[in-house]
C-alpha cells in the first residue's frame, strides 16, 4: 500500500527543500493547523480551571456564611471592625 509520503519520496528523490513543492506546503501547512487547534484546546483548558476555582472559592465562602448563620453584610462589618446589633426577634 503506497502513502502520500512515499509518493513524495519517489517523485522528489529527497532534494526538495521543503518550500518548493505543493506537497510540502501543504503538510507544513496542516502542521500548523494541528499546532493551533491543540494551543486552542490548552489555552480553554486553562481558562475552565480558572473559573472552576473561583466559582468554588465563591461557594466555600456561601456555604461558610450558611454554616455560621451570617450574611455577607454581617461578614463585611467585622472585617471593617464595625459591631452589628444584635438582631431583633420578630416572632
Amino acid at each position: 500500500m503506497r502513502t502520500s509520503g512515499d509518493w513524495h519520496s519517489r517523485r522528489y528523490s529527497g532534494d526538495c527543500q521543503g518550500s518548493e513543492c505543493t506537497y510540502c506546503l501543504i503538510q507544513n501547512e496542516a502542521r500548523a493547523i494541528k499546532y493551533l487547534s491543540d494551543l486552542f484546546i490548552v489555552v480553554a483548558l486553562v481558562l475552565n480551571m480558572v473559573i472552576l476555582i473561583t466559582i468554588l472559592i465563591f461557594m466555600k465562602f456561601h456555604i461558610e456564611l450558611i454554616l455560621s448563620n451570617t450574611t455577607t453584610i454581617e461578614t463585611l462589618q467585622l472585617k471593617a471592625g464595625k459591631q452589628t446589633a444584635e438582631p431583633v426577634n420578630v416572632a
